[in-house]
């Protein structure tokens, strides 16, 4: 699960330019993509264009 800023623009990044597959979204604050068969290989979770950066120690990409 990655945390992003802006969810609709991470879609776009994700399944136009990486040709990702959408396979879900979720009460607006996530979305879920697929490379082949599995369900999903990577989640995006929306937190916010104003949310303060992690910590430099914080866990995470």
């Amino acid at each position: 699960m990655l945390k992003v800023g802006d969810l609709e623009r991470s879609i776009v990044f994700y399944r136009d330019i990486l040709g990702m597959r959408e396979v879900a979204r979720h009460q607006g604050v996530m979305a879920f993509f697929s490379l082949g068969p599995n369900h999903h290989d990577l989640g995006l979770l929306q937190i916010g264009i104003d949310s303060p950066p992690a910590d430099p120690g914080a866990i995470g990409l």
